[in-house]
């Protein structure tokens, strides 16, 4: 009986190993005869048995494997092709051995390897512009040789004024008349009179502030009279904005540009702290082209935290969110915009529909963005941050947030959506160690992958750590200890996925205590 098993093994071995070597002898006769390849006949292999081909004999030259394939079997030879196939199997260490290989599955195979290779590749260089995209103290001396050909890059493209503007550029004539600042508010959010408080420090004038809320009870309503009255010479009032859309925050957007005495407006949520010079610096951006420019924003920074929720929500924006922002609005291929801190014109909205065409939508920020970058108008990203702290979050509240966002986006920019699990490093990763084990032999996934983990990590590390260092010592900051943030790097990324797998198939969002039933363009039909 024993003797039967070994027989059916040893058949099994040569028959399945046989039909692989057959499908890969037709998969590369099919791509001589597609790419017209003169030579279609493989190599002889070192172990043949057949007598070598001169330019004189008729005989072709031999394929590979062709002692292998006897008629005939016996047990001696059975058993010797068996433990050559072991040691094979061992040390190739070739994930594709266990797939199928006909035909059509190597094509199928070949596309997803070029379409895996092609992805990591361009994560990695979209990682490495967000590495240098804004300004930071100088890179360590091994990273200046890259610093230095990426900024050779930005020089080029400055001429497309796509770029930041950086922290040493010289602030061109204000001709801008005034700034009225909107901050729409409701509840009291964490450090809300030091978030509103930087309205009134701003080192530009002259300036308008209106505190725009819904609900004439709500408590931010106080802090606001409060803070106002530190200020007395500065022209603010707080205003009472009836719900007029679905979207409660253009709401009071609609109100306070309704009351805006100047034109430039900056929409700025109640929960940011921004430096003193931003607004001076966003008006320079609009007077530098502003017949290309729509909008000026900032990047959102997270400085404080006290949950676990709060300890993903800031490793999510400090790495990932931050990187990828900072790409995409350098490279300046696509709308990239988030409403936390924006700087508009008023006249320029009214000629894309007004602020009322984006109110039934729970992505307001995007749609304006988009409606903008259609018109032909570009949005340039000044060097300061929007800090923000995002304390008293539990695990159930940053998953969330994240499913509001992903959904949101799901129905505003499609492609892009189904796209996001590829620019996350365990799946990036995951399909580059699939791809580049397919194309060399032999080849250790396990091993790469760890080492693309690894790097991936220890360059997040380094971006929060040079991106942080642009927060004033006199603003609220919590620094992550090494072990929260690769406890916090780990358990996010490997999040990422289900969660977005969750969002993905779904059509309702939970925002500030309601729930919005989401149609296919993106608007807002009703809410339960």
């Amino acid at each position: 009986m024993e003797n039967q098993r070994n027989d059916l093994l040893d058949f099994r071995i040569v028959v399945l190993d046989g039909w692989r070597i057959i499908c890969k002898q037709i998969t590369q006769q099919l791509f001589a005869t597609l790419f017209r390849n003169c030579n279609t006949t493989p190599p002889c292999t070192p172990h043949s048995t057949t007598p070598p081909y001169t330019p004189h004999s008729t005989t072709p030259p031999c394929t590979p494997h062709s002692t292998t394939l006897h008629s005939t079997f016996n047990r001696s030879s059975l058993q010797a092709y068996r433990t050559s196939l072991q040691v094979y199997h061992s040390a190739s260490l070739n994930i594709m051995d266990s797939l199928p290989s006909t035909p059509l599955y190597s094509y199928m195979y070949l596309a997803l390897v070029y379409i895996g290779l092609i992805i990591w590749l361009l994560m990695w260089l979209m990682h490495l512009i967000g590495q240098f995209s804004m300004y930071a103290p100088p890179p360590p001396p091994y990273l200046l040789p890259l610093y230095l050909f990426l900024t050779f890059i930005s020089t080029i493209r400055k001429k497309n004024d796509s770029l930041p503007l950086r922290l040493d550029s010289h602030l061109d004539h204000l001709s801008v008349s005034g700034v009225t600042i909107i901050r729409p508010l409701r509840g009291l959010e964490d450090n809300l009179e030091k978030c509103l408080t930087s309205s009134f420090t701003q080192s530009f004038s002259p300036i308008q502030i209106l505190f725009v809320v819904e609900d004439e009870k709500d408590p931010s309503i106080h802090v606001a009279n409060s803070v106002s009255s530190k200020f007395p010479n500065i022209d603010s009032s707080v205003i009472i904005a009836k719900r007029s859309s679905m979207n409660p925050k253009v709401s009071n957007m609609i109100a306070g540009f309704n009351n805006a005495k100047y034109d430039l407006v900056w929409v700025c949520d109640s929960n940011v702290i921004t430096q003193p010079d931003f607004l001076s610096l966003a008006v320079s951006q609009f007077n530098a082209n502003p017949s290309k420019i729509g909008a000026v924003h900032q990047m959102i920074w997270s400085t404080q935290f006290n949950s676990f929720g709060g300890l993903l929500e800031s490793v999510f924006l400090n790495t990932t969110h931050a990187r990828m922002y900072l790409a995409l609005n350098n490279i300046n291929v696509a709308s990239c915009l988030m409403g936390k801190s924006n700087v508009y014109s008023i006249s320029e909205i009214k000629k894309l529909g007004g602020i009322d065409s984006v109110a039934n939508y729970i992505a307001e920020d995007n749609v304006i963005g988009q409606k903008f970058w259609n018109a032909g108008k570009r949005h340039r990203l000044t060097p300061r941050l929007a800090t923000t702290s995002v304390n008293n979050l539990s695990l159930s509240d940053y998953c969330s947030r994240r499913i509001r966002w992903i959904r949101t986006r799901k129905f505003n920019v499609l492609s892009a959506t189904l796209f996001e699990p590829f620019t996350e490093c365990l799946l990036n990763g995951l399909f580059a160690s699939f791809s580049l084990s397919y194309l060399f032999h032999p080849f250790n996934p396990y091993a790469f992958f760890f080492a693309h983990v690894f790097v991936w990590f220890a360059l997040d590390l380094i971006f929060y750590s040079r991106q942080s260092h642009q927060i004033p010592p006199n603003y609220l900051k919590d620094s992550f200890s090494f072990p929260q943030f690769l406890f916090g790097w780990l358990l996010r990324e490997s999040l990422a996925l289900p969660i977005w797998l969750v969002a993905i198939f779904g059509n309702s969002v939970v925002w500030r205590g309601c729930t919005y039933l989401l149609n296919s363009d993106g608007t807002i039909n009703k809410f339960i």
